[in-house]
């Protein structure tokens, strides 16, 4: 009982626990950069991309150190998994702003009906996934490194590229694409429940884990599951919803 309270505050600030729940340290890291990014928001819109410009080189180049964030042993481990979380995610976060902003710009002036431009751009983004895959992760907390981010940025396009293809709603791509992406938050959350005993299943007979065959499986799986739930349940969860 005299470790609860001071467990508990510290719960409440870092998101982990060694007595309580650990796995909040990703909704923790979600508020500070919200908070973080709020603050910045703030800010003029020259300030703005340079401190964000700034803190993504910064967040990068960090993952890359020799010294592992593990290593700081005079730093509580509460307060480096909340920290070194933080760090991963930040240029994925300043990413995602940017590439929106690109979106819309490109939008604007209607780039998406040039489609030998937007062909090139598809191949560009194909090639620039091959160089992520190949590029070394960074150190210690599993960081991605700048070869993931790459992978995520040139992804996104990828897929919004593909829609513009179409050039329409109703073209066989923009159809696929829209018939998955409402099953999104679904997949997150199944992803994890198909991948640990998937991975079990790879170790038991030894194979290598970690593939993008393996990353492309355990997506199909939990779509499957998601799309199953959705429909046995449309009606129950529409319900609670509203």
């Amino acid at each position: 009982m005299s470790k609860l309270i001071p467990e508990v505050i510290l719960h409440l600030i870092t998101g982990h626990s060694e007595y309580l729940n650990a796995a909040l340290w990703f909704q923790m890291s979600l508020l500070y950069i919200t908070v973080l990014f709020w603050l910045i928001g703030r800010l003029s819109p020259i300030a703005r991309k340079v401190i964000l410009l700034i803190l993504s080189l910064t967040c990068i180049i960090l993952q890359y150190m020799p010294l592992s964030l593990i290593e700081l042993s005079f730093v509580p481990k509460k307060a480096l998994i909340v920290f070194g979380r933080t760090l991963e995610m930040i240029p994925i976060a300043v990413s995602g702003i940017g590439m929106r902003v690109l979106a819309d710009k490109v939008k604007e002036k209607g780039i998406s009906s040039n489609k030998p431009l937007l062909i090139s751009a598809i191949a560009l983004c194909m090639l620039t996934i091959a160089i992520g895959f190949n590029t070394p992760p960074g150190q210690g907390y599993g960081y991605n490194g700048i070869g993931k981010i790459l992978i995520a940025v040139a992804t996104v396009f990828l897929f919004n590229m593909l829609v513009g293809l179409g050039n329409s709603q109703k073209s066989v791509i923009s159809r696929c694409i829209g018939s998955v992406e409402k099953y999104t938050l679904g997949i997150y959350c199944a992803h994890n429940l198909v991948a640990l005993p998937y991975f079990k299943v790879l170790e038991h007979i030894g194979l290598p884990q970690g593939s993008l065959l393996d990353a492309n499986i355990i997506f199909i799986v939990s779509l499957m599951i998601s799309m199953t739930i959705g429909r046995l349940f449309h009606g129950k969860l529409r319900g609670m919803v509203n």
